[in-house]
């Protein structure tokens, strides 16, 4: 469940979010909300407790990680055998992405499985974090325009950012 907070900021900034299309996309429950609204934070509370009392099948990724990466997470995923599908996935990459190898509260074969694939993966020159973060951003950007829309702001903050950043205008009121 993902709750969008200051939906009312966004409205005033001039972007609006289609929480429908933006659930479809990412698999989840998306609920706008305004924390200071207490019409808005109910309906919030009433989608947790449908949530809670009849939870949804568990996501997969709406990313897709670079062939290397799956492969990194499949190993890793491999320790966590009781474990449903997805949560594997994203307990393995978890893993990948905060494990230590002196790391005493993970188990020690979970250690040696990560410290052999963050070996691998740096003898390869390869950036674990830039390969998940590019990834997701990528996917990001594929999806955006389709669920996000950016009108003119009607806030005054911006409007006067626009103006005094503008190349010429601002630069005139700088030296005015």
């Amino acid at each position: 469940l993902i709750a969008l907070n200051q939906m009312d900021m966004a409205k005033a900034s001039g972007v609006e979010i289609d929480c429908t299309a933006l659930a479809d996309k990412l698999g989840v429950p998306v609920v706008p909300t305004v924390g200071t609204d207490i019409e808005r934070v109910s309906a919030l509370a009433q989608r947790i407790a449908q949530y809670v009392d009849t939870p949804p099948p568990a996501p997969t990724w709406p990313w897709q990680p670079p062939e290397a990466l799956a492969a990194d997470v499949a190993a890793v995923a491999e320790h966590f055998p009781d474990a449903p599908e997805g949560a594997r996935r994203a307990l393995a990459l978890w893993a990948l992405m905060s494990v230590a190898p002196d790391d005493s509260a993970a188990p020690p074969t979970l250690r040696t499985a990560v410290a052999a694939r963050l070996a691998a993966a740096e003898g390869a020159n390869r950036d674990l974090d830039l390969e998940v973060a590019g990834a997701r951003y990528r996917w990001i950007d594929a999806h955006a325009p389709a669920v996000v829309t950016r009108g003119v702001s009607r806030r005054l903050a911006d409007k006067v950012d626009r103006l005094l950043l503008h190349p010429v205008v601002g630069f005139a009121v700088f030296l005015g």
